[in-house]
């Protein structure tokens, strides 16, 4: 731990020196100077702009038509299928630590997005405070993949897998 605080501090200094020389002071960002008041209301509330996790925010991010995850890459609810397999069925301890830091950084996430005021999040396409997620649950959905293919004729798997693909095709024509 030693080794990563002190790789981290020139990287943290070097932030520190810049907010300094472009904001006045080490901790002060950017957003204290949005020119936008409904903007600057909004990063003004808790810090820069988290607060306590709502429900709807995590509804809205992952299930509203115009912004869910969920609506707009319909592919990652198989990898919640992987995520408990992961988890549950393996005995080798290396997976129960992939599942452990999948789970975790899931959690991170929709906690983060949960917690944010303007969960909307602009002018955006989906929810894009949540694709650094998605390579974590492109893990989770290769094992939910294989054990969907396990339990159920390939056949149907398939053909639910590639209408699902070409759902999201015509989703993302609609809202180009």
């Amino acid at each position: 731990m030693a080794l990563v605080s002190v790789g981290a501090a020139l990287p943290a200094l070097s932030l520190f020196a810049y907010h300094w020389a472009a904001f006045g002071h080490p901790l002060r960002t950017g957003y204290a100077f949005i020119a936008n008041p409904h903007f600057r209301a909004i990063h003004q509330q808790g810090l820069m702009g988290l607060s306590w996790p709502r429900w709807s925010a995590l509804r809205g991010s992952l299930f509203e038509p115009a912004r869910g995850i969920w609506f707009l890459a319909p592919w990652i609810a198989i990898s919640f299928f992987g995520l408990p397999w992961l988890g549950w069925n393996r005995r080798d301890s290396h997976w129960r630590r992939t599942w452990l830091l999948l789970g975790v950084t899931v959690a991170i996430y929709l906690f983060f997005v949960s917690s944010f005021r303007y969960w909307t999040g602009g002018w955006a396409i989906g929810q894009r405070h949540l694709v650094p997620l998605l390579p974590f649950l492109a893990i989770a959905l290769a094992m939910g993949w294989q054990q969907l293919c396990q339990r159920v004729a390939r056949a149907g798997v398939r053909h639910a897998f590639s209408t699902t693909i070409a759902a999201c095709i015509l989703i993302a024509c609609v809202h180009v």
